[in-house]
């Protein structure tokens, strides 16, 4: 979710004299802003790694039984296997994917929400001359939508709003938060992000930095979720398994190119794909005609505030006279 005024950013570079990875880009951590990605589309398939599919097997397996292999002896506050399984992963990796994370009543009605809240903002963007489709529109930032790179947005819902009530209330992906980040962990945020027919890659990114110099447990989290099932071609996000961590985002930034290729995670519907806000990751390109959205949330412990994504107070729904924030490049 960080985007162009954020404190660091990852810049994609190719390594020289490999090919092995030729088709990735390494990421260089940037100690500021770097332009918006201008690789160009390539018409190619977009398949899931073999490597992503040994991932989230087993939470697969364990989300399609996880209720029915419960133990009853257990009592209520027994975490499912699927959770459990998430939460390891998460720790571990720095990313977990969770199979059937919502029940479908509650996609399809979080579905409703989120269309009924891109139309609003789509809308009002117009109002205030910003035609985010647009190649050539600058970055912008209001209170309530900010642009990430060129073809992609992110919503914030307000607490509010529906869209926001309907994602407090799963209950499967609050458990594995919590297990991650501790019993007091809350849910802070909720939106969507919004990447648009034949958009581009995204940058490498982190969503937050690291709190000290030391490894800390986690203090953030954002959830992905897939209210229908995403096609690859439209754009899966990426990650660095256990970049979360310092010392291998140490290796980054010294441009130690990575033993393994990032990863992707089949988005089928309902699936929450849940990662640490220190993993780097970022959107593949959409090459497709049709725009993805993409529900997100962020889980954060007890007293922590994101300061870096939102950090405007102009609002979109206020007279056009309030002109947005233009992004510091």
């Amino acid at each position: 979710m960080s985007h162009w005024n954020d404190r660091k950013r990852l810049k994609s570079e190719l390594p020289t004299g490999t090919a092995s990875h030729a088709h990735q880009a390494l990421p260089q951590l940037a100690s500021s802003i770097p332009p918006s990605p201008t690789d160009t589309l390539v018409d190619q398939p977009v398949a899931v790694s073999a490597r992503s599919a040994d991932l989230v097997r087993d939470a697969g397996e364990a989300g399609a039984q996880s209720k029915a292999t419960a133990d009853p002896s257990a009592g209520a506050g027994a975490m499912l296997p699927a959770a459990a399984r998430c939460v390891e992963a998460v720790l571990r990796d720095g990313v977990g994917a969770m199979p059937s994370a919502l029940m479908p009543s509650l996609c399809d009605a979080l579905a409703g929400a989120v269309t009924g809240r891109l139309e609003a903002v789509l809308s009002r963007l117009q109002v205030h001359g910003v035609d985010p489709y647009a190649p050539e529109c600058p970055p912008f930032t209001f209170k309530e939508v900010a642009s990430r790179c060129p073809g992609r947005i992110d919503i914030r819902f307000a607490p509010s709003s529906l869209a926001h009530t309907l994602l407090s209330r799963a209950d499967d992906v609050a458990e594995v938060c919590r297990g991650v980040l501790g019993s007091d962990a809350t849910l802070l945020y909720t939106g969507v992000v919004d990447s648009f027919g034949h958009s581009d890659d995204q940058g490498w990114h982190v969503d937050g930095d690291h709190l000290a110099e030391t490894q800390l447990p986690p203090h953030a989290l954002t959830v992905f979720i897939a209210t229908s099932t995403v096609d690859p071609a439209a754009g899966l996000p990426e990650f660095f398994l256990q970049s979360h961590r310092l010392v291998e985002a140490a290796k980054l930034t010294a441009g130690v190119e990575p033993v393994d290729p990032p990863v992707t995670f089949p988005l089928d519907r309902a699936t929450a794909v849940i990662f640490d806000y220190r993993t780097v990751h970022r959107g593949t390109a959409n090459r497709t005609l049709t725009d993805r959205p993409l529900v997100y949330c962020v889980f954060g412990k007890r007293g922590w505030q994101d300061t870096a994504n939102f950090n405007t107070a102009d609002s979109l729904f206020e007279p056009p006279a309030a002109t947005a924030t233009a992004a510091v490049q």
